[in-house]
């Protein structure tokens, strides 16, 4: 059987659906800058509107109002929820940032901080704190927790891509495989950290 290998070159990736989602919140950002660097030297607000006018340092801000606006949504999804209950809020609150905006979540993954004080670390400090708090009500040993974020970070991740494409073909609703998943995540964390869990939920 002959092989086809395909010549021809893909379109390069685009963070134009980025811009979209975030144009206005970088006129608030644009507007900032040009607050803070009013000046009596002209060349000053020049160099301002110039990095504005072409386009320059937007990358950041576009990464960090991401990440910032994925801390918030799970903020609020975690609100008065503990055990099992903040565990299945915390993997859909992520799962449906994910498939909502998947261009914004995959801008973030894996963008690199430039030190203590980057607002892109701040927020991402923020989502890796939500997944510990949810995790703190399981009893995790402290010398593990850093693992378990990871675990949860890539069950929610592995299913989110697969479902966006369309890897689920066969068998059950994926929505069934999914809480079938957090479940199985719930049993394996109350296994390893003896938290409540499920049992508290449910007594």
């Amino acid at each position: 059987m002959a092989v086809i290998i395909p010549f021809e070159s893909q379109p390069s990736a685009s963070i134009d659906r980025l811009v979209d989602l975030v144009t206005a919140d970088l006129e608030r950002v644009n507007a900032v800058i040009l607050s803070r660097t009013g000046s009596d030297v002209t060349m000053i607000p020049e160099v301002a509107n110039h990095l504005i006018n072409s386009g320059g340092k937007r990358l950041r801000p576009m990464l960090t109002l991401a990440m910032a606006q994925l801390a918030e949504e799970l903020r609020d999804a975690l609100q008065g929820r503990a055990g099992s209950a903040a565990l299945a809020a915390l993997f859909n609150a992520m799962r449906a940032f994910i498939e909502r905006h998947p261009g914004r979540y995959a801008a973030t993954t894996g963008a690199e901080f430039r030190g203590p004080d980057d607002p892109l670390l701040i927020a991402g400090v923020k989502v890796i704190n939500s997944i510990g708090a949810v995790l703190s009500g399981y009893g995790i040993a402290p010398g593990e927790v850093d693992h378990a974020i990871r675990a949860l970070r890539c069950f929610i991740h592995g299913f989110a891509l697969l479902r966006a494409a369309n890897g689920f073909q066969w068998g059950n609703d994926p929505d069934e495989s999914f809480a079938w998943m957090i479940t199985f995540v719930d049993s394996g964390l109350r296994g390893m950290g003896g938290g409540p869990g499920l049992k508290a939920d449910r007594s």
